[in-house]
């Protein structure tokens, strides 16, 4: 019997950012799916909640914060990171709201590849 994937969903309107997250999540051994919107990302929780989760603050339809409390209602022990956007701090009420990390999307790939691996237990 093969072995269950871990599963990650990648939420960004920053493709070249929605790319690197990409590269790390695989890296960290995750199978990803990464869509650019928020209504995307909501289908894609309610077809089969992710392990993890890394989501724009700012997104089209349906925000960050929002995806991040769907998926903790589906899923309690998923692990959610929200990106913030320059001119927004959503720390304190990303926090509140369960999440479990809040990292500046301006991060650079070495960075993020980094902090990303912290708050998922990674090397």
């Amino acid at each position: 019997m093969a072995a269950e994937s871990r599963t990650a969903l990648i939420a960004e309107t920053d493709s070249g950012i929605r790319d690197v997250l990409d590269v790390i999540l695989t890296r960290l051994g995750y199978a990803v799916t990464a869509v650019g919107d928020g209504a995307a990302a909501y289908m894609v929780i309610g077809a089969g909640p992710p392990e993890v989760a890394v989501l724009d603050v700012v997104l089209p339809a349906v925000g960050g914060l929002s995806l991040g409390r769907l998926l903790k209602t589906l899923q309690p022990a998923a692990k959610v990171i929200v990106l913030s956007t320059p001119g927004t701090d959503p720390a304190d009420a990303a926090l509140e709201a369960g999440m479990d990390a809040v990292l500046p999307g301006a991060l650079s790939a070495t960075e993020m590849e980094r902090e990303v691996a912290r708050h998922l237990g990674g090397s």
